[in-house]
């Protein structure tokens, strides 16, 4: 669900901006949590948990971030590939 809205809990000055990749590493305890729903906003979930636990972020500053989930996007995915030594 895209609502491109901005909720913000804390004054300003006492967080940091950061993107929301849809990557999650979650415990499986968190799934009891979500809405029976098919599609809906993560972000209310974790904004309810975060009143009393701790939600974290990961920041990965490496070069070769793509969103392949775009058929536009596979062939630069696959130039991408091509340049990285395993």
């Amino acid at each position: 669900v895209k609502t491109e809205e901005t909720i913000l809990l804390f004054s300003a000055g006492s967080y940091s901006e950061l993107a929301f990749s849809g990557i999650h590493i979650i415990s499986p305890e968190l799934l009891k949590h979500f809405p029976p729903e098919d599609k809906f906003s993560i972000m209310q979930t974790y904004l309810s948990l975060a009143r009393h636990h701790n939600i974290t972020g990961f920041r990965d500053n490496t070069d070769y971030w793509l969103d392949a989930g775009k058929p536009e996007a596979l062939a630069q995915a696959h130039e991408i590939i091509q340049k990285i030594k395993f």
